[in-house]
């Protein structure tokens, strides 16, 4: 089974910067947030292995991010990336509420 490495952009980094201070602030929830952002990294280092496993997404949301683009979910949130020779590119991290909403407006 191949191995990748994992690189997480900085758009992907602020995504979770801003996740963690929603728990902090808004929930006011520090050891929520540890654990919330701690089980997030866990389900991103899952993809060091079988990342390809996950289905290329094709709905118009993710076309923002490039070609062949895919996401694995933690709780509530799409952990969206790409995958390029050995390396996993993590491109945002957003709730997945957002996605059904764009597919949904897009109907309309």
């Amino acid at each position: 089974m191949e191995q990748y490495k994992i690189v997480i952009s900085e758009n992907a980094k602020q995504d979770i910067i801003n996740l963690s201070n929603v728990i902090l602030y808004d929930f006011a929830s520090p050891l929520t947030a540890f654990k919330y952002i701690k089980g997030l990294y866990k389900q991103i280092n899952t993809l060091k292995f079988g990342a390809e496993s996950y289905s290329i997404q094709t709905r118009a949301f993710f076309q923002q991010y490039g070609f062949n683009v895919r996401k694995i979910t933690f709780k509530k949130m799409s952990i969206i990336y790409l995958i390029v020779n050995q390396y996993v590119y993590i491109k945002a991290i957003v709730p997945t509420s957002t996605i059904n909403d764009y597919s949904n407006r897009l109907k309309h």
